[in-house]
């Protein structure tokens, strides 16, 4: 360890030596190792806000400094998931139009469910600021309150109430292909897990799927399933903005886009 320490003595000497021959204009002379980084620099330099040097207690005769911060320039997360409640929209009121009162619904059993497949950060300033993108699918499951039928292939959408069954779940499913757009800031990147985050931007579907579930008793449990668009709208476009701190979020989304097409259904936000 003596002969250790007197190596790199000899060594800092010999360096300050050849550097006190320099203009003092230059910079500072650096020896980068492949386990240490020395920087020696000129008489009455402040390094206050230079890299410190750190000694390990298991290697006393090691000396490490700690680099730079260098973000990456895209950061990719997979397997992003969201889980919250679905509502509709009339006019900035959570009722039915009249002509389908019957579609109220029940919206702590609204469940919406995105997975986010995949997302990208491509850094814009220190990593703090990001633009996001990336590609998910969202489940929307809305919840009836009533026993209510929407009737497949009708144009515009038309309800029946059913007086035979007495469903137990009673819901719509739809189904979007999803593309965020947003910028993402994050107070501090160089320890993600104690960073808080915020996000804002917007978020296009695309309807890849829907349809009616049900269950009910009778003598036995029973289910259906009924495949159709019912009229929605083939593309969404919504706002989304998300904060929190570390890996935990809470998010909103509202769509100002209609959830059924034109003159063909309900006139709901989501």
């Amino acid at each position: 360890m003596k002969t250790k320490i007197f190596t790199l003595t000899l060594a800092l000497a010999l360096a300050s030596t050849s550097h006190a021959q320099k203009d003092s204009t230059d910079g500072p002379v650096v020896i980068d190792g492949k386990r240490f980084k020395v920087i020696i620099y000129d008489k009455g330099v402040d390094t206050s806000e230079k890299n410190e040097l750190k000694f390990d207690p298991k290697e006393p005769d090691v000396v490490k400094i700690d680099k730079p911060f260098v973000p990456k320039a895209v950061i990719t997360k997979w397997n992003v998931f969201e889980l919250g409640l679905n509502n509709t929209l009339n006019n900035n009121n959570f009722e039915m139009p009249n002509a389908y009162a019957n579609m109220e619904l029940e919206g702590a059993k609204s469940v919406n469910f995105h997975w986010g497949i995949i997302q990208q950060g491509v850094n814009l300033i220190k990593g703090k600021l990001r633009f996001v993108y990336g590609l998910g699918i969202e489940y929307n499951n809305y919840r009836f309150k009533q026993n209510v039928d929407l009737v497949k292939d009708s144009k515009p959408l038309e309800t029946v109430i059913n007086t035979q069954h007495d469903y137990s779940k009673n819901k719509l499913v739809t189904q979007y292909i999803t593309v965020p757009l947003m910028l993402n800031y994050k107070s501090n990147p160089k320890d993600p897990d104690n960073s808080f985050n915020i996000s804002a931007g917007v978020q296009v579907g695309y309807l890849y799927g829907a349809h009616q579930k049900q269950k009910w008793s009778d003598g036995g449990k029973e289910k259906r399933k009924v495949k159709d668009d019912y009229n929605l709208s083939d593309y969404r476009f919504g706002y989304v903005v998300n904060f929190g701190y570390s890996g935990f979020n809470l998010y909103a989304k509202y769509y100002p886009t209609t959830m059924f097409k034109e003159n063909r259904g309900p006139e709901l936000n989501t």
